[in-house]
């Protein structure tokens, strides 16, 4: 019988049999500042160019948000030549099975997100909000978010209402930032793992494997531990011999060793290794911030 075990995972990377040292406790990447890009505010299911294109002010408020990122220092990503590079390589489309945000974040090229929305309030006199929304990248997890409302006045000028706005919230919304990047710079990113084994699997997580006496599940449970960032890997609720849930692994931002990003695929190959060498030989895909591995 065909034997069928499915891994899901959140992203992660290491060598095979050995802790990487990327993922140790000792030493951390120093880091001053994430790369940041700003994109405006959509729904999943929005065309973020359509939205641009019809909106002027919000156009000019991701301008005016990423000048303000460029004059503290911190290296921005150009939101516009990301979308250009999305849709000349056709990534907009039916077949991926994915919003166009989703797409944008995961081409972004930067650390961190911050997602801007805008509204004019109409009263006497006009007044602007804007909503400034941290996000990761990798997760597309919300890391924070702030309100702030410009002056209200007897203009038209929106704009200038709408950098008022942003003006007023852009010192806090910027220590919020840099506050959760030197939390997962220091404590790693938060991610899922799961093991799964298909219905018609003949093998199980309480088998023996590895030739040591030790369980599936325990050999498992060993390599998270020895391999996620700081040996940090909590086991959640509600494991069986068919499922394993691993609800907060830590991995890190950084290799520590390059001092680049940490790719999801180096952690699948190096987990996908592991396994071989338990005699398993599972088949890995990537989806956005997971890897199954299905034997």
């Amino acid at each position: 019988m065909k034997k069928i075990f499915l891994i899901g995972i959140t992203f992660i990377s290491l060598n095979v049999l050995s802790q990487i040292p990327a993922t140790s406790s000792k030493g951390e990447v120093t880091v001053l500042k994430p790369t940041i890009m700003v994109i405006p505010w959509v729904d999943n299911d929005q065309d973020i160019r359509s939205v641009l294109e019809s909106d002027f002010n919000k156009r000019y408020a991701v301008s005016i948000m990423s000048k303000s990122f460029d004059d503290r220092g911190y290296t921005t990503k150009d939101f516009l030549e990301v979308l250009k590079i999305c849709e000349t390589s056709q990534m907009f489309n039916s077949n991926t099975q994915k919003s166009f945000k989703e797409v944008i974040l995961e081409q972004s090229g930067a650390d961190m997100v911050v997602s801007i929305d805008m509204e004019t309030i109409p009263g006497d006199g006009n007044q602007v909000r804007v909503i400034l929304t941290l996000l990761d990248k990798r997760t597309g997890a919300k890391l924070g978010s702030e309100q702030s409302d410009s002056k209200r006045l007897y203009t038209q000028d929106i704009g200038m209402l709408t950098k008022m706005a942003i003006d007023n919230a852009k010192d806090s919304f910027m220590s919020l930032i840099q506050t959760k990047f030197t939390e997962i710079v220091n404590n790693g990113i938060a991610i899922k793992v799961e093991f799964r084994i298909s219905a018609n699997s003949t093998i199980s997580f309480d088998d023996e494997t590895g030739g040591q006496g030790d369980l599936l599940s325990e050999v498992l449970m060993d390599w998270l531990k020895k391999n996620s960032f700081k040996s940090y890997a909590k086991k959640g609720e509600g494991s069986t011999s068919k499922f394993i849930n691993y609800e907060d692994v830590r991995i890190p931002l950084k290799d520590q060793v390059t001092g680049n990003n940490y790719d999801i695929q180096e952690f699948g190959r190096s987990l996908r290794k592991y396994i071989y060498s338990l005699g398993l030989k599972p088949i890995v895909e990537y989806g956005r911030g997971v890897i199954i591995l299905t034997f």
